[in-house]
């Protein structure tokens, strides 16, 4: 308790001053109790609160901002901290000075950037031939069966043999013949019977008439049926007393009454 100059009695401390002489606390701390209850002495604000000179309390610092222990006042996030509590975000995590002001938490870096170190304001790039997933604190080197540069998986009917710096800028497609399934490191050989154009996903059988294996078109004098995609045969010469005049043929005809042939004719 305590009593002003020429007082008939004394008064309890109010909240705000400190026990014994109601003493006003200091900006940054505060007394909460009064009379003999009251401690001893005026308390300081914890970390993220702060005070006037007098208080009973301490006030939470508004979102975007933050305080130390036995603070006045509150200040400014940083960029690189999560609004709310200034924590420092985390490797893999950024904020903005835009954070401040929308009292947003650290967002994770999106995919192809990152951060290293906590405490970021803005992620940096991954360099060419490497990317990340979100949120990443490191890059790393774009796989087989990926475009260098952001390392995008190839797409069907192409394909991606190196890593890293070293890799090509682009996918490949796939020769005649080949093919290959998306995010391929290369292109697989079609099967004999089956073959395929430049850039292709999967392999077609060969129509008859052609070479079984690459589908080449029979030439004139010989022909393949249907059996040559079931036995991966060549086209065979016509018999003698047949023949066939245009390539592509997938079986030979009969001469005519009169006329006759030799093999292959």
């Amino acid at each position: 308790s305590s009593s002003e100059s020429g007082a008939s009695e004394c008064h309890e401390c109010s909240p705000g001053t400190s026990a014994g002489d109601c003493t006003p606390c200091a900006a940054g701390s505060f007394g909460s109790s009064t009379g003999e209850n009251s401690s001893d002495a005026c308390e300081p604000c914890r970390a993220g609160t702060y005070s006037a000179a007098g208080s009973g309390q301490c006030d939470t610092c508004p979102p975007g901002e933050s305080s130390p222990v036995g603070a006045s006042r509150c200040t400014k996030c940083d960029p690189g901290t999560s609004a709310g509590d200034c924590t420092p975000c985390a490797a893999g995590t950024f904020s903005g000075e835009t954070a401040q002001i929308n009292a947003a938490t650290c967002r994770p870096c999106r995919a192809g950037t990152y951060s290293d170190a906590s405490g970021q304001g803005f992620c940096l790039a991954c360099g060419e031939g490497s990317s990340s997933e979100s949120g990443a604190s490191e890059c790393h080197e774009c796989s087989p069966g990926t475009s260098a540069g952001d390392c995008t998986p190839c797409a069907a009917g192409s394909f991606g043999s190196s890593t890293g710096e070293n890799s090509s800028d682009a996918c490949e497609p796939c020769r005649a013949g080949t093919y290959s399934a998306a995010g391929s490191g290369q292109c697989d050989t079609c099967p004999p019977g089956e073959s395929s154009p430049v850039g292709a996903s999967r392999c077609t059988k060969c129509d008859p008439g052609t070479s079984a294996g690459d589908c080449t078109p029979c030439a004139a004098g010989t022909f393949s049926g249907e059996t040559a995609q079931i036995n991966a045969a060549t086209c065979r010469p016509c018999r003698a007393g047949t023949y066939s005049d245009a390539s592509g043929q997938g079986f030979c005809l009969a001469c005519g009454e009169g006329s006759s042939s030799e093999s292959g004719a």
